[in-house]
């Protein structure tokens, strides 16, 4: 099981490896687990720029309510420290369960290691030269959220003014 299954729509916030985790145990009694992590500051930037616009998924957060791990997105979804806490207790969160789940396995690994793949290639039937990096923001995209804060910036300070 990959450790990364969420949906955030308009008015709904999923995550089934935050709530549903009795109901994955259910069907999968037996499964290993796979859990990538990564840097906790360098996995806030990268919710805080991911969308069609800088901020768009981070504020989505906003509609999610993850009391199993002490998160209210309404009012905890745009507080760094708070969103960095959701992500830290989530960890603890599945370390918890499969450890108190003997037939489970847990695979933790963290994507910003360069052996990863050799890592990953030696508990899974994987290649090592298939693991990679993905949704890497190019530079022209980057340039155009860097305009889009800008302009924010700008009527924000004129709004001041």
């Amino acid at each position: 099981m990959w450790g990364e299954m969420n949906i955030i729509e308009e008015k709904a916030c999923i995550f089934p490896q935050i709530k549903y985790l009795e109901n994955i145990y259910t069907d999968a009694p037996h499964a290993t687990w796979i859990m990538p992590m990564r840097n906790v500051s360098d996995w806030l930037d990268s919710v805080s720029k991911w969308g069609h616009y800088p901020g768009e998924f981070r504020n989505q957060f906003r509609l999610c309510n993850f009391q199993q791990i002490g998160f209210n997105g309404s009012t905890d979804g745009m507080d760094d420290r708070k969103m960095m806490a959701m992500y830290c207790n989530h960890i603890v969160q599945i370390r918890e369960f499969v450890e108190s789940h003997p037939t489970l396995s847990l695979i933790e690994f963290r994507i910003e290691d360069p052996n990863v793949g050799k890592f990953l290639e030696s508990l899974l039937p994987i290649d090592a030269a298939d693991w990679g990096k993905q949704n890497v923001m190019d530079e022209s995209r980057q340039k155009k959220f860097a305009d889009i804060r800008k302009k924010r910036q700008d009527k924000k300070i004129k709004r001041q003014k």
